[in-house]
């Protein structure tokens, strides 16, 4: 999974992923930058560069992190894994609906897993499971 840049949720949007992922060329005219679609699947609404995890704004994404072939998605109060190198193939899961980040500030990418900070105290991830 290639997201070149991305962010967490907004003011307005707290459980979304906005993202851009350039393509860039040695030829200076042709340098463009490539929108993925996503396509809600309960809605059927498609946006550009974006993924709306739920509509649970009392959890917001607080920051993400990096594992072997996933990105972490880390909420106030759950974890989330995404898979996939586009969106035609992408899959969140949930993988904690208990644990939380408290503070993006925590997230700390290791050869481990990711390390953050939860009510529980230090937690380490490497994606699919977690452990103190």
């Amino acid at each position: 999974m290639r997201l070149r840049r991305s962010c967490r949720g907004t003011h307005h949007e707290p459980t979304t992923i906005f993202w851009t992922n350039p393509i860039t060329s040695t030829n200076p005219l042709l340098n463009t930058s490539a929108d993925w679609q996503y396509t809600d699947p309960v809605s059927g609404i498609t946006t550009t560069n974006k993924v709306v995890i739920d509509n649970n704004g009392s959890d917001p994404i607080m920051g993400f992190g990096r594992v072997t072939g996933a990105m972490v998605i880390f909420r106030r109060s759950s974890v989330y894994i995404l898979k996939g190198t586009t969106t035609a193939n992408y899959q969140i899961t949930k993988i904690s609906g208990d644990i939380g980040c408290l503070d993006p500030r925590s997230i700390l990418e290791t050869d481990e897993g990711v390390y953050f900070m939860s009510l529980q105290g230090m937690m380490l991830t490497n994606g699919p499971r977690y452990r103190p």
